[in-house]
């Protein structure tokens, strides 16, 4: 449990895009598009209660030493802000060292507080060899990673395995299938176990080629 949450979480589902979030009060970024970052799963369980709490005492503890490190938390917040309102005078490799130094200097901070985890920091040791500025997300403590991903070689990746499944005969409900070439005509599929009906389902979108992924 969260605890006291903040909202930001269900306010970006719901409206996407970029945004400072202030006593619980929204604000768009202007010039915000869009950044691409690796996600990484530390499959460390947390706690964002305990975590918080964490944080809490020990600015209680040390009130002079944490709290200019908060005030430098929300400088970097304002840097960000500052940052993306000027997004289309700045090159892509400017943006990188930019976005990429506040992103670092984050984590920094956050890891000071006492929110990373050695999986966080092994992880990090590992992307920052290769140049990506990377940093934990939500409270810490565990869950996952983000790492900043340049985007000016123009190239696009894609997450594949190998030494899967050869070509199968796969048995479809007539039913399935009539109701996906009609697109409109679901009435008669009832009784039909819903995880079978969304694995043909997604069986005739890749067939048909009406999903161009590859899942």
């Amino acid at each position: 449990m969260h605890g006291n949450v903040s909202g930001i979480d269900n306010t970006l589902c719901t409206f996407g895009g970029a945004k400072s979030y202030t006593n619980k009060i929204p604000s768009s970024v202007p010039g915000f598009t869009s950044v691409r970052f690796l996600l990484i799963n530390t499959k460390v369980p947390k706690d964002t209660k305990v975590q918080v709490e964490k944080v809490r005492n020990l600015k209680m503890m040390f009130p002079n030493v944490v709290n200019p490190l908060l005030d430098s938390v929300q400088a970097i917040s304002d840097s960000c802000i500052d940052f993306f309102s000027k997004y289309e005078e700045v090159s892509e490799t400017n943006m990188q060292n930019i976005f990429g130094n506040l992103v670092n200097m984050n984590h920094s901070i956050l890891c000071a507080l006492g929110v990373s985890h050695p999986k966080i920091e092994f992880i990090r040791q590992i992307t920052m060899e290769y140049g990506l500025p990377s940093k934990l997300t939500g409270a810490g403590g565990g869950g996952c990673v983000i790492s900043l991903v340049p985007s000016e070689n123009g190239f696009e990746c894609y997450d594949t395995s190998i030494g899967c499944n050869g070509v199968q005969a796969v048995a479809v409900d007539q039913r399935i299938y009539k109701a996906f070439v009609d697109l409109k005509d679901f009435s008669n599929i009832s009784g039909i176990d819903l995880k079978e009906f969304v694995e043909q389902l997604r069986y005739w979108h890749v067939a048909f080629g009406r999903d161009k992924s590859k899942k």
